[in-house]
């Protein structure tokens, strides 16, 4: 699956589970955490554009990896950050590609809010390649800055 940057109507690219339980109750924006669906908007695409075009052409061949991304993030950042420009809380979730345990795609979520327009998808703010470094110490410890938020299996 691709992602076409030229697309006039928003793009799903998968459900963000509801993170609200792995952040304190008194962390700021928590409430914005909720279950919902994540789009590619043709706001997000003019964003990119203009702030990352070196990031649309990897962008546009990586739906299936923003997708795992966002369905099934491994960390995320510890605290919220709110964007006084678009007037919504922000998050960025992180998770190592499969079979390579060293690279990590990393997005940045607009988070829905919580009634008016826009309340109920998240979006995709920007997205790119990290590195295990950007996250963990040399001694394999979590840096300060992010949170596990990785879903236990349960059962068999």
């Amino acid at each position: 699956m691709t992602i076409d940057p030229d697309a006039h109507e928003p793009r799903p690219l998968g459900e963000m589970p509801d993170l609200r339980e792995r952040y304190p109750p008194m962390e700021r924006g928590r409430e914005h955490l909720r279950r919902a669906e994540v789009y590619l908007t043709p706001h997000g695409i003019g964003h990119l554009r203009r702030q990352h075009p070196e990031r649309l052409e990897w962008l546009s061949q990586s739906a299936e990896l923003l997708r795992l991304v966002i369905g099934e993030p491994a960390i995320a950042s510890r605290h919220l950050e709110f964007k006084a420009d678009m007037g919504h809380w922000a998050v960025t979730l992180a998770a190592p590609l499969p079979g390579r345990p060293t690279a990590y795609v990393t997005v940045v979520l607009s988070l829905a809010n919580l009634d008016g327009p826009e309340s109920d998808f998240h979006q995709l703010i920007t997205a790119y390649r990290a590195k295990r470094q950007d996250f963990y110490t040399a001694e394999g410890k979590l840096k300060e800055r992010w949170i596990e938020v990785k879903q236990q299996k349960t059962g068999p």
